[in-house]
């Protein structure tokens, strides 16, 4: 059953309603957003914000706005960065954290006898 208001009166009221929420939440916000735009602007070079276009409903384009949270060309830097001889070194040193060094008492020869692996023969007996 329709109610007694149209539905052109409804939409009006639906988009005040949605404004003044709207207006509401960035009243609260402002100094969240003041001190994160701050801490942005301190860390690093560049602009606050990064926007990028989206696709919506029925395919329209529409702009979005957020607050940027990488470095400036950080996709180049990256890359410039990376190499091989990096990757390795962090990987060793990644294995020697979890599992040791190499000549550690607990790390035994292999069958190739290049290469090591844990000592890893732990005997459980049941508790008497």
């Amino acid at each position: 059953m329709k109610g007694s208001i149209g539905l052109p009166v409804q939409l009006i009221l639906k988009r005040l309603v949605d404004i003044l929420i709207s207006l509401i939440g960035l009243i609260l916000l402002a100094i969240p957003f003041a001190a994160i735009a701050l801490a942005i602007k301190l860390d690093s070079k560049g602009p606050i914000f990064f926007w990028q276009e989206r696709v919506g409903k029925g395919g329209k384009l529409f702009k979005t706005w957020k607050f940027r949270t990488l470095v400036e060309r950080a996709r180049e830097i990256a890359v410039s960065e990376l190499s091989l001889d990096k990757i390795v070194e962090q990987t060793i040193a990644i294995q020697e954290k979890l599992l040791g060094k190499v000549g550690d008492p607990l790390y035994l020869p292999t069958d190739s006898g290049n290469s090591y692996s844990p000592a890893a023969s732990f005997s459980f007996a049941p508790m008497r």
